[in-house]
């Protein structure tokens, strides 16, 4: 096991590091509308980029912290500092690490904003995850636009694993059969709505969950 001092220093001798090559204030130009608009699309950019870098940093932490048998809020008190990260929630910290862990260089964040990131990358779309990148890449849809596709792919889903039921079909009027349609459409919004209320109730019980019980000593780089 690396003693605290030793790991101090080495966290700090990288951060030292990357400062050093990071200008720290910039000048920024804005005359004309154009150029504002330039500026706001690196202003979504970047702030989409800490976010990566930051959840990237939250992994390299919490596998340095597995090497040394302790946890990651043990390893962040080790640094003798106040600092944002030991403020920073369970479920903050697993967010970050979950989009740092789903968005890489083979899946790019090109039309993406950071938010609809979180939902694209988060536990409850595991298995839908992939299908949402695509529906999304390039897009710049809303946050409730992602929502909306992934209650729509778990819909979908459920009904592929439910087989239709055989029904005889015996000559029916044409008011009839409008009738019988109108019932089945009323039926079928109304089981989206309940799956929709159920499916928003378990993500409140899990995110209560995940901010009792750590879980970063799961993830993995």
């Amino acid at each position: 096991m690396i003693p605290p001092e030793s790991l101090i220093t080495r966290l700090e001798d990288k951060t030292n590091d990357f400062i050093a090559g990071e200008d720290s204030n910039p000048p920024v130009h804005a005359s004309s509308i154009d150029e504002a608009k330039m500026w706001i699309k690196k202003f979504d950019f970047i702030e989409t980029r800490s976010k990566l870098e930051l959840g990237n940093i939250l992994i390299t932490l919490t596998n340095l912290a597995k090497q040394q048998n302790i946890t990651l809020p043990e390893l962040i008190d080790l640094v003798p500092l106040k600092n944002s990260l030991s403020k920073m929630s369970v479920q903050h910290r697993n967010r970050l690490i979950l989009l740092a862990r789903f968005f890489n260089d083979n899946r790019p964040m090109t039309g993406i904003s950071w938010t609809v990131g979180y939902e694209i990358s988060a536990p409850k779309n595991e298995k839908i995850a992939h299908q949402l990148y695509s529906l999304a890449f390039e897009k710049d849809l809303s946050v409730d636009e992602i929502k909306k596709l992934a209650d729509s792919l778990r819909i979908k889903a459920i009904g592929k694993r439910t087989k239709p039921r055989q029904v005889k079909v015996i000559a029916l009027t044409e008011d009839a059969s409008k009738v019988i349609q109108f019932i089945q459409d009323e039926i079928t919004n109304d089981l989206e709505k309940i799956f929709i209320i159920v499916t928003n109730c378990n993500e409140k019980i899990n995110e209560q969950l995940n901010d009792k019980n750590a879980i970063e000593g799961s993830y993995t780089s």
